[in-house]
């Protein structure tokens, strides 16, 4: 209970912090974009009825209840543009377009919206080539005791220049179930097993939508599942609560494994006004809201001691369980550039606590560093660029393909709250990639290099952190 209430007040402090973080990152992304203003009120034109047209797989409602449009309503035309990015925002539309056609009375309109979907079996594949490089123990000042406990823990900052290659495959198919209803069910190569969702739209006729999801892996003992409800406020604004769960357990041999479960909860409140959720070229994005990561992580097995291969095996069996707290603020612009390029811009903020407690039967290097406390604060800069380099005569954006290039830098101060010194983390990531995309899905080839820094123990790697 006592545990309990200390994650409460955590909580209202943080919830308090990030207040104040949103409000300065809101400044200073509304003073870098421009304003609209005008002394005359737009004319609203007034939507006698909505028709849909297009439809193959979803159903009139979904649509309708995604644009936040109703029946015997005025809007602006800047109000009907924002509701077409609404709609362009689901995942199976490719394309939205709007039209008006005059009505049965003078002055009102029938709505027309055209939409383009996706098939009803989608794919999507990722080959992707990445490198990583960092600091190694020597370079961080480390002890030998340091030496030992990375040689347990390897940490993510390694001296070395990592690369690898991965493949990600997702294939599978959508169902429309009732009226707002939409079920799918996939293979993810990445958990080497299935996923099963479901998202309801216009929930409680009140244009809110839920979706829930499992997955199973089968290679390894996995499970996951995450949920989401999104509420809207007004407009582009709404209140999403997000929840996500996952556990696996691995084994070698009968007395050696490892096992792993974390779980998330996040609420915020959003603004998107985003023309796309994949490739977007205009619109801002911003979020800000609270979130908690609880992650426990246990091994059993034997080791010897290191540089000492005479040693006798030492066994071990522990849990690491640990928590963070965080208020997070983002923001993200994105501006057309051409009409076949754009570039966007963005940050994320983050404030928080975090702690990592060790329990069982630990090896002897563990025993000074069974408890560690952290004040986090974490920031990101991104900027990226899109172009369109390639798309068939009179296929508007069904079929293309597409360049993707983005630098991203990541700092991170962890303040100590125990027994260890404070911790600095730096990450510089660049990457570029070729998208094709389709009725049936997305083909990405993609390179990535990422750099890591930091003047902490090489054991300890980096802390929990919101934005990692």
């Amino acid at each position: 209970m006592t545990m309990n209430r200390t994650r409460i007040k955590r909580m209202i402090k943080m919830a308090d912090r990030g207040a104040r973080v949103f409000s300065t990152l809101v400044l200073i992304f509304l003073a870098v974009g421009p304003v609209a203003a005008s002394e005359d009120e737009p004319a609203a034109l007034f939507i006698e009825s909505i028709e849909v047209v297009g439809l193959r797989h979803l159903s009139f409602e979904v649509i309708v209840s995604e644009s936040l449009l109703s029946e015997g309503a005025a809007y602006t035309e800047d109000q009907l543009r924002q509701a077409a990015n609404r709609i362009n925002r689901l995942p199976f539309v490719l394309e939205t377009d709007f039209s008006l056609r005059k009505g049965t009375r003078r002055s009102t309109f029938v709505l027309v919206i055209t939409i383009e979907e996706t098939l009803r079996f989608f794919f999507g594949m990722e080959l992707q080539a990445s490198s990583e490089t960092g600091l190694s123990f020597a370079e961080s000042g480390s002890d030998l005791g340091d030496l030992i406990r990375w040689w347990i823990r390897p940490p993510l900052m390694r001296q070395e220049l990592d690369a690898e290659e991965a493949e990600s495959i997702l294939a599978g198919v959508r169902f429309s179930l009732g009226r707002t209803g939409v079920l799918f069910a996939a293979y993810n190569s990445d958990r080497q097993g299935i996923e099963v969702g479901y998202t309801r739209y216009d929930l409680f006729g009140r244009n809110a939508f839920f979706n829930i999801g499992v997955s199973r892996g089968f290679e390894t003992d996995l499970w996951g599942a995450a949920a989401e409800l999104g509420v809207p406020v007004h407009g582009n604004h709404s209140i999403r609560a997000i929840w996500d769960w996952g556990r696996s357990d691995w084994s070698w041999g009968s007395a050696s494994g490892a096992s792993n479960r974390r779980q998330r909860l996040a609420l915020r409140w959003q603004f998107d006004t985003r023309n796309d959720t994949y490739f977007a070229t205009r619109g801002k994005l911003l979020f800000v809201g609270i979130e908690y990561f609880d992650e426990a992580s246990s091994s059993r097995g034997a080791a010897r001691i290191p540089l000492d291969p005479a040693s006798s095996l030492i066994p071990y069996d522990y849990t690491v369980d640990q928590d963070l707290v965080a208020a997070v603020a983002s923001a993200t612009r994105y501006r057309p550039i051409s009409s076949r390029s754009s570039w966007w811009v963005g940050g994320r903020v983050a404030v928080g606590q975090s702690s990592a407690q060790i329990a069982g039967e630990v090896p002897p290097w563990f025993q000074p560093h069974r408890l560690r406390r952290w004040n986090t604060l974490e920031g990101e800069f991104n900027l990226g660029y899109l172009r369109t380099i390639w798309r068939p005569p009179g296929s508007k954006s069904l079929n293309d393909l597409r360049w993707r290039s983005f630098a991203t830098l990541y700092g991170g101060h962890f303040q100590n709250r125990s027994d260890l010194r404070d911790i600095t983390a730096g990450r510089l990531s660049l990457g570029t990639s070729l998208d094709f995309r389709s009725r049936w899905g997305v083909l990405r080839f993609s390179l990535i290099y990422r750099a890591w820094r930091s003047n902490g123990p090489a054991y300890l790697s980096v802390p929990s952190g919101a934005l990692r």
